[in-house]
Order: structure tokens, then sequence, then C-alpha cells
């Protein structure tokens, strides 16, 4: 399998180094038809219906810099993938995202739903389940009262040559949609597939889906040799990952 060099969320205070740099729209829900940033209008009546199961994930981190300890906020991308009510009649949701944002079982998150053209809303969050061998992490968002519209996993992958889109939060600009094409599928034995697809920093945990808007992957970095590709662990992997836990079931 070819290297694939993980795209760990920017920091707010700290972009690092190995972000690819973007133009960035000047605001992240108006349309911009010159670039492939193609960003989602949601007061639109055209409004991509993932866009209603997509988040931007901040989990606080620590960071050394000239011998000083500083703090700062790491940024991903995740998705719902089921809604469940609690026996007390409490509503939550359970997301996918990647291992390299969420770290470890247990930790904090802050989760942000862009609702209109200038308003967000902010859930808690709360790392669930992880595996390192396939950068996969499971996430619980609380008291969401079935705001957000869970998303399928595809049953078949895409063919090579088929469109396939991404929403995330590029350098924090969310929600982002870029579009571009399934490349391939690494060996039988691997988990991952390659994307025609631009992404940076941010991007990470994105869902990657096709046109009848089931998720056929997890975005995970960028290519570790052509940096305008990029790589997901495919649905069939992430399907098999999880029938052994509780979080697909119904």
């Amino acid at each position: 399998m070819q290297r694939v060099v993980m795209m760990f969320g920017c920091l707010i205070s700290l972009i690092l180094t190995s972000c690819i740099t973007v133009d960035q729209p000047e605001h992240p829900l108006n349309v911009t038809n010159n670039s492939h940033y193609s960003v989602i209008n949601i007061d639109d009546t055209t409004v991509d219906p993932v866009f209603n199961s997509v988040v931007m994930l901040e989990r606080n981190v620590l960071f050394s810099m000239d011998g000083d300890e500083n703090t700062g906020t790491s940024i991903a991308t995740g998705f719902v993938i089921k809604n469940s009510k609690s026996k007390k009649g409490k509503y939550s949701s359970i997301g996918l995202s990647v291992k390299h944002f969420c770290k470890s079982n247990g930790n904090r998150l802050k989760v942000i739903k862009q609702t209109s053209i200038d308003t967000t809303e902010t859930f808690k969050g709360k790392v669930l389940h992880i595996d390192d061998a396939a950068d996969l992490c499971v996430f619980r968002i609380y008291n969401t009262n079935g705001k957000f519209t869970p998303l399928k996993l595809a049953k078949e992958l895409p063919e090579m040559g088929e469109k396939l889109s991404i929403i995330g939060a590029p350098l924090g600009n969310f929600p982002s949609k870029v579009t571009g094409f399934m490349v391939r599928r690494y060996p039988v034995d691997s988990n991952m597939i390659e994307l025609s697809i631009p992404v940076t920093g941010g991007n990470s945990g994105s869902p990657v889906y096709n046109k009848r808007f089931e998720v056929i992957g997890i975005l995970v970095g960028v290519h570790g040799r052509f940096p305008h590709a990029s790589v997901a662990l495919h649905s069939e992997a992430i399907k098999n990952l999880l029938k052994e836990t509780k979080y697909l079931q119904n």
C-alpha cells in the first residue's frame, strides 16, 4: 500500500506547515463558481441533503513552541450515521470521524452545525470508540433532538471514474463542498481507496459520497506522492470494523 500522509486537523492558533494553502472564500456559505471549493448556499432550495448530516469538530490540544506549553484547537470534520433516544427521552446522535483527530476514547469534542447563512448551533460531543489500524473514530453528540439526518453507508464501492463529493471544514471554512472522481481501490487486502479530490487540513473525517448521497468512505488524508489527490477509508471496511459494535444497530 502506498504511503499516505495523514492530515492532522489544523490548529486555529497555529496553522501547521503540512496544510495546503488554498484561496479562502469570503464566507463559507457563499457559492463560489470560480473555485473547486464549490460551497453550499443553505438558503437555496438546491441544498445538498448531506449538509444536514455534517459537522465541524473541535478539540483542545496542547503543543510546545520555543520550550513553552501552549493550547490550541484542532479541527476536523464528522458526520452522523444514527440517531438514538434514551430511556429518559433524551436524543443523541452517533457520528464518524478519524482517529488521528479524536486521539483516544473519552476525549471531549465541540460539535458545530451551521444552521443558516450566519448562525451556528454548538453541541457537546464525546469520543466513544477508536480503531488505531484503520484511522476510524466513533463519537456521540448529546441533546440533538433529531436535528441531524443520518447518512447511509453505500452497499457497493464506486466504479473507477465515478463522480464523488465531500463536505468538510478545510482550514476551518465550513461547510465546503469539493467534487472529484474515484481513481482506484488499493489491493483487496487494503481498506483504502484513492480519489482525485483536493483536500487540506480540516477535511479529515469528511464523508465521501456518491450521487445517491450514500457514503462510500471517510476522508483520511492527502496522497503521499500526489498532493492533488486524497485517500479515504472505504464503506465496506467501515461496516466490517463496526459490525461487532452497537453503533450500526437500529
